[in-house]
């Protein structure tokens, strides 16, 4: 079976911890202030808390002494300090997670904003290479990830610093050795940890990329519903689901069975090392060498200890799994902007008067598809563009929509050249309807309005009549103001050409493409639409590629291309009279 989709793009690049954090760094940035006061309360209130356990084994030590002279008031003093650092850490606690959460999330979203505005800037060309269920899943997984990684900062990472730092020191003040001796749990848990991590990630790096495919897979299913009905694609769509989730399924288990052996052998490392560290206490204790409530202590702190390195270590795949996502999105945003960039670029000139396309040539791999055109537009003039399927003629639309640039050859406005000239600029003067109208659900009336905001009522009755969309508005439950649901499912395809026809006059461009607009029109709705058309092409330029050559025929000049070269020009009248490529075609349709 063929594939249904692309395999994502996976090739980011060496992605360090350093290029993760920095980024991480570089997006807080506008909240500095916030992360910093967030940071000082969860700092001050964990190390606050470290007090209790030593309080704990001061009020052992002092109850277990035979001198009790100043018993009292040393109780009393401790009682206060323990009850303000309760109370301290109950209040920072809850300043510093309600202050870094939120920064958590407007970091994340803020993030996924910036992401998909770059996205939806970069070349048509980028966006090809994968499909939107597996880009979107990249935006989502790198923005949960750095919503994740700060609430870490806060609910955890620095509570560990905390523990690991104070409870090793105020321990050393009794015994170097004990101390030293932490440090060594610490550092034989980690690097058994690390070790174990390696496999581990590897599959959760697996599993994450089998997600990201059935999740493009399942968007695309979705997306195409009606295509899936019409064609019986359920079933092949479902097997290849089947196949995806179950492959998907071991390495999951796999991925739990790496985790939890890791899990095992730390566990077994950290007992180990309690027992041995207990009984070295009591025999010390038994020797005088260390007071009773030196046992409460170590055993609190070394619990501690215990549960924060264990947190460390478990912190660490999601930093890894992290690293790895907010690497996929970090890529995208890396991405060059490269036709839409602004620097360097000019205004559309909207006094032009000639449209010149001169020896251009384009193709997508070594063979070129379009070879050598060379023609001129006037402003006002109509031109048709005709050939039979694969001439070029929809190459040559998408570069006079800026949607490549790399082309040999020019095309220009006066002097101007298009590749010049800055995108948002060029198409606030141009409006475009394509074969397959894309529509937002939004109500009737939104999808109009949206290529032209500061648009009149006048001018969206006028769309509304050129476009004919008044012919089905009565079906329309609330009429313009009906959503008409993703896709357009409310409607047909000829009635979303319409809309889109409706869309390109609403914004009363200088120059119109059309792209075989009224292919989904039965014979009497084109023609209506095109007696409509006509009268408003007096007042712009119109490019129009048709399959039906009745769509071109009051056209001022027609093109025909073929394999990529222009091949004949003239009006209807001449190129008929020629009795070449154009009267073949012409007549092949009529019969």
């Amino acid at each position: 079976m063929a594939r249904l989709h692309r395999e994502p793009n996976n090739d980011i690049g060496p992605y360090s911890y350093r290029d993760f954090f920095r980024f991480l760094w570089v997006r807080i940035g506008p909240h500095r202030g916030r992360f910093w006061l967030a940071t000082f309360f969860r700092l001050t209130g964990d190390t606050a808390y470290l007090y209790p356990a030593y309080a704990v084994a001061s009020l052992v030590t002092i109850l277990g002494s035979p001198h009790t002279n100043k018993t009292v008031h040393q109780i009393i003093i401790i009682g206060i300090w323990w009850g303000l650092s309760t109370i301290w850490r109950l209040i920072s606690q809850m300043v510093s997670k309600t202050v870094g959460f939120r920064l958590a999330e407007q970091t994340g979203v803020e993030t996924q904003l910036l992401t998909i505005q770059h996205m939806m800037e970069l070349d048509i060309s980028w966006h090809e290479r994968e499909n939107a269920g597996n880009k979107i899943k990249r935006i989502d997984r790198g923005t949960m990830a750095i919503n994740r990684v700060i609430r870490l900062w806060y609910g955890t990472a620095i509570e560990i610093l905390v523990n690991v730092v104070g409870a090793t020191i105020i321990i050393s003040r009794t015994t170097i050795g004990l101390a030293s001796s932490l440090l060594v749990f610490m550092a034989v848990f980690l690097i058994i940890s690390t070790i174990l991590m390696r496999r581990a990630s590897v599959m959760e790096t697996m599993v994450d990329q089998q997600e990201e495919n059935i999740q493009g897979l399942s968007f695309e299913a979705v997306n195409n519903l009606r295509t899936v009905k019409a064609l019986g694609l359920t079933s092949s769509l479902s097997a290849r689901l089947r196949q995806d989730i179950a492959s998907l399924l071991q390495s999951i288990n796999r991925r739990i069975f790496l985790f939890q052996e890791r899990s095992n052998v730390l566990n077994a490392w950290g007992q180990i090392f309690r027992f041995t560290s207990m009984f070295f206490i009591i025999f010390g204790i038994l020797h005088h060498r260390y007071e009773l409530g030196f046992l409460i202590l170590f055993q609190s702190y070394f619990n501690r200890l215990w549960e924060s390195v264990g947190e460390l270590s478990e912190l660490a795949p999601d930093v890894v799994t992290a690293k790895f996502a907010v690497g996929r999105l970090e890529h995208i945003l890396r991405e060059p902007v490269r036709i839409e960039i602004t620097a360097g670029k000019r205004e559309f000139p909207s006094d032009w008067r000639e449209l010149r396309v001169a020896d251009l040539s384009f193709g997508y791999g070594r063979a070129d598809v379009l070879q050598h055109l060379s023609f001129t537009v006037r402003r006002g003039e109509r031109i048709g563009i005709i050939g039979l399927s694969g001439a070029g003629k929809t190459t040559l639309f998408k570069l006079f929509m800026k949607e490549h640039e790399g082309y040999r050859g020019s095309i220009s406005f006066d002097q101007a050249p298009l590749i010049e000239i800055e995108k948002q600029s060029y198409v606030r003067h141009v409006a475009s309807v394509l074969q397959d109208t894309e529509v937002f659900n939004f109500t009737l009336r939104e999808n109009i309005r949206i290529a032209n905001p500061v648009g009149t009522d006048a001018m969206l009755t006028q769309a509304l009549d050129t476009a004919h969309v008044t012919g089905f508005l009565p079906k329309l439950p609330q009429g313009i103001d009906t959503i008409i649901g993703e896709k357009g499912f409310r409607l047909s395809g000829g009635e979303k050409q319409r809309l889109g026809i409706a869309r390109a006059v609403f914004k009363q461009p200088q120059l119109l493409l059309l792209d075989e607009a009224t292919s989904h029109l039965d014979v009497e709705s084109e023609r209506d639409i095109q007696d409509s058309l006509h009268r408003f092409f007096q007042s712009v330029t119109a490019i129009v590629i048709a399959h039906r050559l009745t769509t071109i025929k009051e056209m001022d000049r027609i093109l025909v291309i073929e394999g990529g070269r222009l091949i004949e020009m003239g009006s209807f009248k001449e190129l008929y009279a020629r009795r070449g490529r154009f009267h073949e075609l012409w007549e092949q349709q009529r019969l």
